[in-house]
């Protein structure tokens, strides 16, 4: 296809899970390439931070408006600048850091990131409870992501609230996705979404079945329970979690998912028999809805 036939656009988006992951093996191997992406020495968490700033703005220019988190385990506890020097410097030597370390550096940064975003007014999403590696034998063979990960069920309210409420506090969150891989967390991210409302309709948001839960069961679980706690028509749809051009035919299950459930629901008087309302609805979780939103 020539490149003026073209009526779509592949864009970036931010993934700095490297940056937070402070306790992994390759990190300071990773702070070099960022200091030769970026052109900014990283010799300090002060530097770490101008350094993910420059890398922001570079994906900025390139069309990038959403950034994305891996947290498989949510945890919170704020730290001060001082203790945040230490903890980078303590990591550079290679001394071990304890786990409190481990979650201040992770939540202040995260917090930092936020602001980042908040300030480009693009939309965060956040991934959480992935169990990752659980079969070390296969792991040593294939190596990671390769089909031996499970779901987690660590508690999520408290850490999550926090996060929230801090970046709320700070700068104000920017719009914001949710993601969990464990169903059972649905419920607590939707009651904690809507003590966050504000700015732009539908601003948090409950993300679709993710990984296990992109199935038709999954699905209609998830658009369920939004339905219930919040308002659907302001559901931003399916996402494509996936470097493979070929899964983004799950956009097409999706929307049949979608069309059945709302059918169920009038054949049952839960909603109105108007079709042109209903396909409005359909039509902006399919498309109108993410277009607003992302402001792509």
């Amino acid at each position: 296809m020539a490149e003026e036939e073209q009526d779509f656009k592949v864009l970036p988006t931010f993934r700095p899970d490297k940056a937070l992951n402070i306790d992994a093996p390759g990190f300071k191997e990773w702070l070099n390439r960022l200091e030769k992406a970026s052109g900014l020495q990283v010799a300090s968490y002060k530097e770490l931070v101008a350094a993910l700033k420059n890398r922001v703005e570079f994906f900025h220019d390139n069309g990038c408006r959403l950034s994305d988190h891996a947290l498989d385990v949510l945890r919170y506890k704020a730290g001060n600048a001082e203790t945040l020097e230490n903890i980078f410097r303590k990591r550079l030597a290679e001394e071990e850091l304890s786990a409190d370390e481990i979650t201040v550096y992770r939540t202040e940064l995260l917090v930092q990131l936020i602001a980042f975003y908040r300030e480009k007014n693009w939309t965060m999403q956040l991934h959480m409870h992935a169990y990752r590696n659980n079969n070390t034998s296969q792991l040593k063979l294939l190596g990671p992501d390769t089909g031996f990960d499970a779901l987690n069920d660590q508690p999520i309210t408290e850490a999550l609230a926090k996060l929230l409420d801090r970046a709320e506090s700070d700068q104000g969150l920017p719009k914001t996705i949710l993601y969990s891989l464990n169903p059972k967390d649905y419920l607590v991210i939707l009651t904690l979404m809507g003590c966050f409302q504000q700015e732009t309709p539908g601003k948090i948001q409950l993300g679709s079945g993710w990984w296990f839960n992109d199935t038709r069961g999954g699905m209609r679980q998830q658009l369920s329970l939004f339905a219930e706690q919040s308002l659907l028509a302001n559901f931003v749809g399916m996402l494509t979690d996936s470097r493979s051009f070929l899964s983004y035919t799950r956009h097409e299950y999706f929307r049949r998912v979608l069309c059945e459930l709302i059918g169920e629901w009038v054949e049952r008087g839960e909603a109105p028999d108007d079709p042109v309302l209903l396909g409005q609805m359909v039509e902006d979780i399919s498309y109108n809805n993410a277009a607003g939103y992302f402001g792509f």
